[in-house]
């Protein structure tokens, strides 16, 4: 996590919108079936999500399909074959760590040096008052891979653990808000991953530091090569690779009001302004066209895809998609009409496109070269 570039107004809620708008949901679980042969045409008409598209206006409706190359309004790279380097980042490490890291105490000392994972608690301030945005209990970071400012982590150079920590920073104009002010953090030292604490976490499995982050790494490259996160990595290559030469009738200004009136509702959930809104995300209104072009190239991909490949994406798979990415068990006891409504109320007005985008990022993933 960059802390460099915390957002006042990054909000789980909004998050978890934005994402699902852009039909980004995390993936977590697995369902496909491939189907060939002569029988293309019986499994759409079979496939909930493959509805016969009769017209132009029905392309885009969420669930149905349509072979946008086919018709000459896509043109569409590959898919297959594509390179996804599985070796995690140092964020995907940390963040793998996090939930033990947080366990460490000032009880147990040792003085860090650069490359050593601690935990700390800081608060910032300009001209004696506290800068909330930059202040953050229980964080974790790796001391000389810079997340926080230079200045900020060389002050825990030759510390320990239990001590009081001072640091000046002077923000340069990549921080718009704070271009020019010194910020002065005190920062109090929770802890610092040593051997002791690799055995003590690992149960002995690993006694070192190394051995402990070795293990981390090798565990987070198999989860990465996964379909799932395989695809979910590919997919914006895939995506690159598009080109619209003609978006469907309408399918953009549409998919621009839907995208309005769902910030605007989630902007009044969170007690701020619309334009604040946007603001917090890098945003302004004149954005929307732009995300609404891609949020709709993205779909006519994804069509595409199922009906050039002729893949089956019935209501079993559906169904499975929905209740994973909506964080129920496959014994929670809610039927697909129940969760496709609950989708609609809180996440957007696409449920068949977003479940249809893991599906085809599974099938990207399954067809990915893992290096």
């Amino acid at each position: 996590m960059d802390r460099k570039k915390k957002t006042v107004l990054m909000v789980t809620l909004v998050c978890v919108a934005m994402a699902a708008v852009a039909a980004g949901i995390i993936l977590l679980s697995i369902y496909m079936e491939k189907r060939g042969g002569q029988k293309a045409t019986e499994s759409r008409q079979n496939a909930v999500t493959s509805t016969a598209v009769k017209a132009e206006e029905d392309a885009l409706k969420d669930g149905a399909v349509a072979d946008f190359v086919g018709t000459g309004d896509l043109k569409l790279g590959d898919y297959k074959g594509i390179e996804v380097d599985t070796e995690p980042t140092e964020d995907e490490v940390l963040e793998a760590m996090e939930s033990q890291l947080l366990k460490m105490t000032k009880d147990h000392k040792g003085r860090i040096q650069e490359g050593d994972y601690v935990c700390v608690d800081y608060k910032g301030y300009i001209d004696g008052q506290q800068y909330e945005e930059l202040s953050e209990e229980d964080a974790v970071l790796r001391v000389g891979d810079f997340a926080q400012e230079e200045a900020f982590e060389k002050s825990l150079i030759g510390k320990q653990p239990g001590d009081k920590v001072s640091a000046s920073v002077v923000y340069d104009d990549s921080y718009e808000e704070l271009s020019g002010e010194t910020v002065d953090f005190k920062i109090t030292i929770k802890g610092r991953f040593d051997d002791y604490y690799a055995d003590k976490f690992s149960k002995g499995k690993n006694p070192t530091v190394r051995q402990y982050v070795a293990d981390v790494r090798e565990t987070l490259k198999k989860q990465n090569g996964t379909p799932e996160y395989a695809g979910e990595m590919a997919w914006g290559t895939v995506l690159e690779s598009c080109e619209v030469i003609r978006y469907p009738k309408g399918a953009v200004e549409e998919e621009e009001k839907e995208l309005k009136e769902q910030y605007e509702a989630f902007a009044q959930m969170q007690g701020v302004s619309y334009e604040e809104l946007l603001q917090g995300f890098g945003m302004s209104e004149e954005s929307l066209p732009e995300l609404a072009q891609e949020t709709v190239m993205e779909r006519m991909a994804v069509k595409t895809i199922i009906a050039r490949e002729q893949l089956v994406f019935d209501d079993a798979a559906y169904e499975k998609y929905l209740l994973s990415s909506m964080e129920y068990s496959e014994n929670s006891g809610k039927k697909l009409e129940e969760l496709e409504r609950e989708y609609r109320e809180d996440y957007g007005s696409h449920p068949k496109d977003d479940m249809m985008l893991l599906f085809v990022q599974e099938y990207v993933g399954s067809n990915a070269k893992l290096v």
